[in-house]
């Protein structure tokens, strides 16, 4: 239960430090942008699925193995949402579809767990 807490936290936490951190000298390329976000994506999906068919939240290995995939670290991809804030809050806005497809598998992970929570 503590694991899908702190995944959870650093999932919100990943996804809103762009609300909070100060923004970055220089500006992000789209396609790095692109990357981020499919990585972003990815993330939720493995944690919906691993929810879905295990009642457990992804290890840090499976994270890592996922991110890896995109040759990003865990710092970095922590990291990212704060220092390119702008950029990423400006895609999303152009690209309401993304934000609709994380919008979506955050909720469906909040609904899981709670769902856990409650068995």
């Amino acid at each position: 239960m503590k694991n899908r807490r702190f995944f959870a936290s650093l999932l919100a936490a990943s996804l809103t430090a762009a609300s909070i951190l100060p923004v970055p000298l220089f500006a992000v390329d789209g396609a790095v942008l692109e990357s981020y976000l499919a990585a972003a994506i990815d993330r939720l999906e493995l944690a919906a699925a691993t929810l879905e068919n295990e009642a457990r939240m992804p290890t840090a290995a499976e994270e890592e193995a996922l991110l890896a995939q995109h040759s990003m670290s865990q710092r970095y991809f922590y990291s990212f949402a704060g220092k390119y804030r702008e950029e990423l809050e400006r895609y999303l806005a152009e690209n309401p579809e993304i934000q609709d497809q994380i919008d979506s598998l955050s909720a469906q992970i909040d609904a899981q767990i709670a769902q856990e929570e409650n068995e």
